[in-house]
């Protein structure tokens, strides 16, 4: 039986970055906040909400955001788990360091999480999250040409 990947619901690499984005709450990668800034820095005409940032709809700031940046852009604030490289594609935790130390995946950014904040003493973790357009772009065939030719 193959893993299950989280990867395999999104078609594209756009319906991905739409959806980290849109998501609510600890799952969205861009808040309120950061989009704000975001839509400040790029000299976007827009209005937040009278109420208030708190009661301006996330997917009104995220369309005006796609009208100056290219979902491109936007992938640098969204990541892909190097687990889902690793079943997507059949390889090692060290096949797939090999890709990235090659070049051939590229990290966007990382982050730091409590695995368990309810416990006495919490876990903190690191995440490195990697390029959504590598994860979508590239195929089984590069991938083992890849690793096959550094061996």
């Amino acid at each position: 039986m193959t893993e299950e990947n989280f990867m395999d619901q999104f078609d594209s690499p756009e319906d991905f970055i739409r959806h980290q984005i849109l998501s609510r709450g600890n799952f969205s990668t861009l808040d309120k906040k950061k989009m704000y800034r975001l839509i400040r820095e790029h000299n976007i005409d827009f209005t937040i909400n009278k109420n208030g940032l708190k009661y301006t709809k996330k997917k009104d700031m995220f369309d005006a955001l796609l009208t100056s940046l290219s979902f491109r852009d936007l992938a640098n604030y969204v990541g892909v788990l190097r687990k889902s490289f690793c079943v997507k594609f059949d390889i090692t935790l060290d096949e797939f360091q090999t890709l990235v130390h090659n070049g051939l995946i590229h990290k966007t950014h990382s982050f730091t999480s409590v695995k368990n904040p309810y416990s006495a003493d919490p876990i903190w973790s690191k995440w490195d999250w990697y390029n959504v357009y590598d994860y979508f772009e590239l195929t089984r065939d590069i991938v083992q040409k890849t690793l096959n030719k550094l061996d």
